[in-house]
């Protein structure tokens, strides 16, 4: 397995708390989850592109950065000189530094990716509002097929596409899964 393994590794917790974030393990653990991401998205689109179905090919998927956004709140657990980079100075960054955006910019942007407006662009990545090529590393197709593969083993899923008409059955109680009892 190319480098799954680590990657089994991701969502363990620092023990040196919030300012793991900036240290070069934690760094490594975001950025390969965000590739891992791509590679999905890419993975997606081929099965999809080479599914028989003509449901499953008439789906778009597509890898979208929303860009770093610092009025999230994600850096509340940061130390205090952290906290206000993050709340004062990365804001007037975004004057100068294009791939600054507020949460309003980016889910903007992902409501017209989501609805169509970018027209049928399948299996790309977008960034900053538009299609970009994404990393050179991200392209590997057998490592995307490599991950998928580990996901569905790890996760008991089929490694296979399809889609099947599917009718939750009832409980013993005579409500459906999912409908809350209602």
């Amino acid at each position: 397995m190319c480098e799954i393994q680590e990657k089994r590794t991701l969502g363990r917790k620092d023990d040196a708390g919030a300012s793991a974030l900036f240290k070069p393990h934690s760094r490594s653990r975001y950025t390969t989850s965000k590739l891992c991401n791509v590679y999905c998205t890419y993975e997606y689109a081929r099965r999809f592109a080479g599914s028989p179905d003509p449901r499953l090919q008439s789906l778009r998927v597509n890898a979208f950065d929303p860009g770093l956004m610092p009025a999230t709140g994600l850096a509340r657990t940061y130390s205090a000189p952290l906290r206000f980079v993050a709340r004062y100075i990365l804001p007037l960054l975004s004057l100068f530094i294009s791939n600054i955006r507020s949460p309003v910019t980016s889910g903007r942007r992902l409501a017209r990716l989501a609805s169509g407006g970018e027209g049928s662009a399948t299996g790309t990545y977008f960034s900053d509002g538009r299609e970009i090529p994404s990393s050179k590393e991200s392209y590997d197709t057998q490592k995307a097929l490599d991950l998928w593969n580990t996901s569905a083993k790890m996760t008991g899923l089929p490694t296979e596409l399809s889609v099947e008409s599917h009718q939750p059955q009832p409980n013993g109680d005579g409500t459906t899964p999912g409908d809350g009892g209602l």
